[in-house]
């Protein structure tokens, strides 16, 4: 009988280990699962909410100020000195290129991050510098040809989010953050003509 217990208990110990396990290690994907569908459920891009349509961008309309509502701006835990820009691409059938233009002197950063909550790259400042440049997002695997040039960047997954911020030193400096930011494009490998 003391025995039944001693196993009885053990093996829920154990079943709830396995439970445990299974939870932390699903809650990234069914988290971001969330969030692509949320992020991507409007027809055109919402630059409140931070809302696009698969493989486009959305550009937040204002910097956060303090007197928002944070759920105004799309975004948890804005910071008052960044202007924000965000897009779910599915580079599950080819690649995902985006164009950044010389930022200058100018902050910036656009993390990769995959639906595991994995930064599989950065683009920025610190990362890759202020110059232009071509970017490929590119999933695993994925057999092809990228043009010289472009800088390829690995995503383990088939959707991944990109979460620009750009810095912002004043309100009046909004318009002239905005407008180089707004100078990113982005479009499928196939939309490039060989030369």
């Amino acid at each position: 009988m003391k025995r039944n217990l001693i196993y009885a208990f053990v093996a829920a110990i154990l079943s709830a280990v396995v439970v445990g396990m299974i939870h932390i290690s699903i809650m990234p994907i069914l988290i971001t699962g969330n969030a692509l569908k949320n992020g991507t459920s409007v027809d055109v891009p919402n630059e409140m909410t931070l809302q696009a349509p698969i493989n486009q961008i959305a550009f937040s309309a204002s910097p956060y100020t303090a007197d928002m509502d944070v759920g105004d701006v799309g975004m948890t835990g804005p910071m008052a000195d960044m202007i924000y820009a965000q897009g779910w691409l599915d580079v599950s059938k080819e690649p995902m290129v985006f164009e950044i233009p010389d930022f200058g002197d100018r902050y910036f950063v656009i993390p990769i991050i995959d639906r595991w909550n994995i930064v599989n790259g950065y683009i920025g400042t610190r990362a890759t510098g202020s110059q232009g440049g071509q970017y490929a997002v590119v999933r695993e695997g994925w057999q092809g040809d990228i043009p010289a040039g472009i800088e390829t960047i690995t995503a383990k997954t088939d959707e991944v989010n990109l979460l620009f911020r750009v810095f912002v030193a004043s309100e009046e400096d909004f318009a002239a953050a905005d407008t180089l930011r707004r100078q990113v494009q982005l479009y499928p490998l196939s939309a490039i003509t060989p030369e």
